[in-house]
């Protein structure tokens, strides 16, 4: 059996730390595990595995910025995301997460030797099946994989021309409450 690479493994430990945090009932910190395990997912093409975490994360915290994307194929093609990805890559950096896979007991020596592949361990760290995770993004499109088509993220609220909106219903309201105070 081979052993996985580089990027597949940092994928599996990120699925490890994920599903204890879990356990530990750390949500936040879950949800951190779960978007560098879907952007490395997704890096490699595992597609299914990205959505099923940004699933996760989203049933989670509907307000995480995950929601403004059809899929980490989208939010990776995004500065924001990215922004984000790195601030989220430099607090769990390698040395941190070796220290937090000891610090839980997680052991990876022998276990990726009872899989047929890559893609099924990382979905049973996923309590799910590869099978039954390609049925529920058949019938679940919430954030579902790429199927191919444009890969163009999905719009961002326009920060600037809402700021002036809201500074002029400001005014407006600000001018009633005056003009109410001097009759």
């Amino acid at each position: 059996m081979e052993s996985p690479s580089y990027q597949v493994e940092s994928l599996i430990v990120y699925l490890h730390l994920a599903r204890a945090f879990e356990l530990r009932r750390q949500p936040l910190e879950r949800d951190k595990m779960l978007v560098l395990a879907g952007a490395e997912a997704a890096e490699q093409g595992l597609h299914p595995i990205g959505a099923l975490c940004g699933r996760k994360i989203l049933e989670n915290n509907t307000g995480h910025m995950l929601r403004y994307y059809r899929s980490f194929a989208h939010a990776l093609a995004d500065d924001d995301f990215q922004t984000y990805l790195r601030q989220v890559r430099r607090n769990y950096p390698r040395e941190k997460v070796e220290l937090l896979l000891q610090e839980f007991g997680v052991e990876l020596a022998n276990e990726r030797a009872t899989y047929a592949n890559d893609y099924e361990y990382a979905a049973s760290l996923l309590g799910t099946t590869p099978a039954a995770l390609e049925r529920e993004l058949a019938e679940n499109r919430d954030f579902p994989a790429p199927s191919g088509e444009d890969l163009e993220p999905h719009p961002q609220p326009n920060w600037p021309l809402t700021l002036l909106m809201l500074a002029i219903l400001l005014l407006i309201v600000g001018w009633a409450v005056w003009r109410l105070m001097q009759s």
